[in-house]
């Protein structure tokens, strides 16, 4: 009985070592897709934040547009003759090359 004994109890490591390399198997799949899921998402946060921030950027120029159409048409409104002409002129060549720049 005893060999007997020891043949079974061989076996059973045999397979317990076995069931342990299936469960470590098993376990580094599913880390894999897991992984592979995860960057998936990171991928797509990413694209959803540079959507974010072109949003934000092309709201804020069009603030800015809109402030220089408002300062230059008022300042136009304001500047008189002589001197002034030429200030005025200066500061709507600025204004305008800004509004160029900028959109």
């Amino acid at each position: 009985m005893s060999g007997l004994n020891l043949r079974l109890k061989v076996a059973e490591n045999k397979l317990e070592r076995f069931n342990q390399v299936i469960v470590v198997k098993l376990k580094t799949q599913w880390l894999s897709g897991l992984n592979l899921r995860l960057k998936v998402a990171e991928n797509k946060l990413g694209r959803f934040n540079q959507v974010i921030v072109i949003k934000l950027k092309t709201q804020w120029l069009s603030g800015l547009n809109l402030r220089l159409n408002d300062l230059l048409e008022t300042y136009s409104q304001l500047c008189g003759g002589g001197q002034t002409k030429r200030k005025s002129f200066d500061f709507l060549f600025l204004a305008h090359s800004l509004k160029i720049i900028f959109g």
